[in-house]
């Protein structure tokens, strides 16, 4: 988060040189700070947040022991998929939940997500449709308690698409984006 320290020797003295990150000079100035995925980080990692979004906006840079003071417009957006159906992620602490601002996303509407789709990737209208249109099924599916199905999401509606776009027929289209990331079961 906050960048490298590197020792080096010069005429038999050891120096310490300390190369601040990206991270740790845009928090101190005003703007917006994306944090894409964030519940694929550690909550060691994701502690860093703690500090910066409590009262204080303090945080002690571990590598210099310098205090950090976010500046008080910048803006820190952290996002990410909540839920136990994905895997690699770790459960988000209430502590950074109670500290944040939490807006949940829903799906697009069928109409709506064709419509994007057929924008972003040039597929023709009848694809974006019934990509969109599986998409919508699998989430009114996966909404049944006692279902195992996931929903279909944008990101693999417009990854199929693509794949339409640039010549795979739909069924190939479909088990690349769609079918590989389902379970076996």
């Amino acid at each position: 988060w906050f960048g490298t320290r590197e020792i080096r020797s010069e005429d038999g003295v050891s120096i310490t040189d300390y190369h601040p990150s990206s991270f740790a000079l845009a928090i101190q100035q005003p703007g917006v700070l994306l944090v894409d995925e964030v519940n694929r980080a550690k909550d060691e990692d994701r502690n860093i947040f703690l500090p910066l979004f409590d009262a204080t906006g303090v945080v002690t840079n571990p590598l210099t022991g310098e205090k950090v003071t976010r500046h008080r417009k910048c803006f820190i957006i952290l996002s990410g998929n909540r839920g136990l159906q994905f895997t690699g992620t770790y459960a988000v602490d209430p502590a950074l939940m109670t500290r944040s601002l939490v807006v949940e996303f829903g799906y697009l509407d069928q109409v709506t997500e064709s419509l994007v789709a057929q924008r972003d990737t040039g597929v023709d209208p009848e694809t974006a449709d019934l990509f969109a249109r599986l998409a919508s099924d699998t989430r009114v599916r996966a909404a049944d308690p006692d279902s195992d199905m996931l929903p279909v999401s944008t990101r693999e509606v417009l990854t199929a698409c693509d794949l339409v776009k640039a010549g795979l027929s739909i069924q190939t289209a479909f088990t690349v984006a769609i079918l590989n990331g389902t379970s076996a079961e």
